[in-house]
């Protein structure tokens, strides 16, 4: 069994005691799990055995690392776990499914193993063998498990439908589109976003990853892409197109729906706790009632910059079945929804399932308290002392949805590393069920990323994103609107951005722009009043000084709603 060699000085950052400065400790390898077996080798799938459990596989976890000192705890997390499948039993390619520290066991519904069959390319109605095995990584090393055949036959699936998933994490969908039998390539359905500027690809039936093209123009959409596609600012329900035909994608916002109840109107909003439209109304004897709405279309010809207005976009909510509903782009909703009892109900349109529901009596919807102030706090290592602010976070439209602006030094264990989301009264860090759940005690949250970063912290969910921060920089008339001629660089001494700039034509002003991967200039600001304060502006809104010269420049950043700056003419 081989063994690892660890500093005291690089074990720190997994371990949890050790009061021994450059002792020498070994850890030994994890063990292979074993005893890999399936309740079936063969299988023959049906379309109509979807959501029936279809293949449950078990072993024996194999031996946990040890460590050579009995007093050094190493973390649940040192470890991580997942299966492999493959079409071919050297695993030259494979599709993957991660674990949880000690799960012995993986189970499949029919439709779950269709969609890995389709991972995997193999999408006749035929026999394939498909080959698994299992994996536990440890820093660089892989220790393999024994590999099991299966035999496993497909059945004709649909393939009119793609999903949207997180451009970090790709097995967290956010929403499955389907295609309606008029438009085989055009691609449609209700998503929720975390947050405005939400990152994320589109991952079709056959398992082609859909994204930005390569000049990261918004709402593009090309096949086999790296580059991200993101949604415009709006946070809140959306309805989202996808047109692999003509390579571009599109959402409309719909934050409320209207009813016509026989001629009386009443507005829904919509209800993250109630996972759609939902409110209570009161009707006669066969109510009729129809739902439209105008929401909000952002598209190729829109962008997505800050304030951006969308097009308005008529819509109405029409029945489909004995209690579905489907959106169409049109004001006139002929066909109506019919309540025949009178009475007052509860009526809901879940926009996760397309359902709609009826129900007896007033039943608000549950309650939920989300933090009102929420900072980010640099924190020392891997411990709980409490450092300095690295920001203060700004609430989106939606509550619980906060965001803002960290550095993160790259040389871990500085004072610039670790952060904590400090929540009201409450602190909350990575819980230990990964990078970006949030939870009471657990690891620090550190980023993936060097440098600058913009953070949303959803309390909603109980997750973190980061976007990467490309540029910090001052652009205007004299270095002709560029970003790379005076960038700013961040002073770890003072927590601000600094920069020195031969200001010798003033024009227009200036700007402070900050950009990601887009290239969209994401975001900018300037101080109109010429108070010290920067506010979120368009293009055409800049910092006029009072006069041209040589300038040291700093950016203070910790306030999201409210960053400063000071200019110190040398």
């Amino acid at each position: 069994m081989k063994r690892y060699i660890y500093s005291i000085l690089a074990i720190l950052l997994f371990v949890n005691a050790c009061e021994k400065d450059g002792e020498r400790l070994t850890v030994t390898e994890p063990g292979a799990p074993s005893d890999f077996s399936a309740n079936a080798t063969e299988i023959t799938l049906t379309s109509d055995g979807t959501d029936a459990l279809a293949l449950s596989l078990f072993w024996n976890a194999g031996a946990l690392p040890q460590v050579s000192d009995p007093s050094v705890a190493l973390p649940d997390d040192l470890t991580s776990s997942s299966m492999q499948f493959s079409a071919s039993s050297d695993f030259g390619s494979y599709t993957e499914v991660y674990l949880k520290n000690g799960q012995t066991s993986l189970q499949f519904t029919g439709g779950e193993l269709s969609q890995l069959l389709m991972k995997l390319g193999m999408t006749e109605v035929r026999q394939y063998d498909v080959y698994a095995r299992l994996v536990v990584k440890m820093g660089a090393s892989y220790t393999y498990g024994e590999v099991l055949t299966l035999k496993i036959t497909p059945y004709a699936v649909e393939t009119g439908w793609m999903q949207i998933v997180d451009k970090t994490d790709l097995t967290q969908v956010l929403a499955t589109l389907h295609c309606k039998n008029a438009s085989p390539m055009l691609f449609e359905g209700f998503a929720v976003p975390s947050g405005g500027w939400y990152n994320c690809f589109f991952i079709a039936a056959d398992g082609t990853q859909w994204g930005c093209n390569a000049d990261w123009t918004a709402f593009s959409l090309v096949a086999s892409s790296t580059n991200n596609c993101w949604f415009a600012e709006p946070a809140g329900c959306q309805y989202v197109y996808a047109d692999t035909e003509n390579e571009l994608w599109w959402h409309v916002d719909v934050p409320k729906v209207n009813l016509d109840i026989d001629g009386t109107s009443v507005e829904l909003k919509y209800s993250k706790s109630a996972g759609g439209y939902s409110g209570i109304i009161t009707t006669g004897d066969n109510a009729s009632i129809k739902v439209t709405g105008t929401g909000a279309r952002f598209d190729i010809t829109t962008g997505t910059e800050g304030g951006t207005i969308g097009i308005p976009y008529p819509f109405s909510l029409i029945p489909v079945g004995s209690d579905g509903f489907e959106l169409v782009n049109t004001a006139d909703a002929s066909a109506s929804f019919t309540v025949e009892k009178a009475g007052t109900y509860t009526i809901t349109f879940n926009v996760s399932d397309y359902r709609w529901s009826l129900k007896e009596g007033a039943e608000e919807p549950p309650t939920v308290t989300y933090p009102e102030n929420v900072a980010m706090h640099y924190y020392f290592k891997e411990g709980s002392e409490r450092l300095s602010l690295a920001c203060r976070m700004a609430k989106t439209d939606e509550d619980g949805i906060f965001e803002g602006f960290v550095w993160t030094d790259p040389a871990w264990g500085t004072d610039f590393s670790n952060f904590r989301f400090v929540a009201d009264e409450s602190v909350y860090s990575s819980n230990g069920d990964g990078q970006y759940v949030l939870g009471e005690g657990g690891w620090n949250c550190w980023s993936s990323n060097t440098g600058m970063n913009y953070v949303v912290a959803d309390f909603t969910t109980m997750t973190w994103s980061e976007t990467q921060v490309t540029k910090v920089a001052v652009t205007g008339d004299f270095n002709q609107w560029s970003l790379d001629s005076d960038p700013l660089t961040f002073n770890m001494e003072t927590g601000k951005w600094e920069a020195t700039c031969n200001i010798t034509e003033i024009g227009y002003g200036f700007k402070f722009v900050l950009d990601d991967a887009s290239n969209t200039w994401r975001w900018k600001y300037a101080d109109t009043d010429l108070d010290g304060t920067l506010c979120i502006v368009g293009n055409n809104d800049n910092t006029v000084p009072a006069a041209a010269g040589t300038y040291r420049i700093e950016l203070d950043l910790s306030d999201f709603t409210a960053p400063t700056y000071t200019m110190t003419a040398l």
